[in-house]
């Protein structure tokens, strides 16, 4: 004779995503007049996130910020090429996981570097410095 056990629970891995709800990434940092090329983001690491999103404007509200781009936890830096001389820009990270997602964290202003330039006489013509 067989024995009928009945149905079986899905199974469980025991795993418990970190409710990151009332938590945000922290000492968001952004370089300001640092690289001709690039603005660099970074961020300290926040315990129970798979994934961080970089969210990015040109004005100080977050209301306006648009997605910039997703990171997987083990990065907490990130180089954003579309950038302008001259232009200020903010930028905000928040933390995922697949139970929830973290507050946005506090805003930091970040811009190329930018310089003055300069011509002068030299015994061959001219020069051009970017200073």
């Amino acid at each position: 004779t067989s024995m009928d056990y009945g149905e079986f629970s899905e199974a469980d891995s025991g795993y418990r995503a970190t409710d990151l709800s009332t938590l945000a990434p922290q000492n968001i940092q952004a370089s300001n007049d640092e690289f001709r090329d690039k603005v660099t983001i970074s961020w300290d690491a926040l315990q129970g996130a798979a994934s961080y999103k970089i969210f990015k404007s040109e004005t100080a509200a977050v209301e306006e910020a648009m997605e910039l781009v997703t990171v997987e936890s083990a990065t907490t830096t990130y180089d954003d090429l579309a950038v302008e001389p001259k232009t200020a820009y903010y930028y905000w990270v928040k933390a995922y996981n697949p139970a929830s997602e973290s507050n946005f964290s506090s805003a930091a202003e970040g811009s190329l570097y930018s310089c003055s330039w300069f011509t002068t006489k030299t015994p061959n013509g001219a020069a051009t410095f970017c200073l």
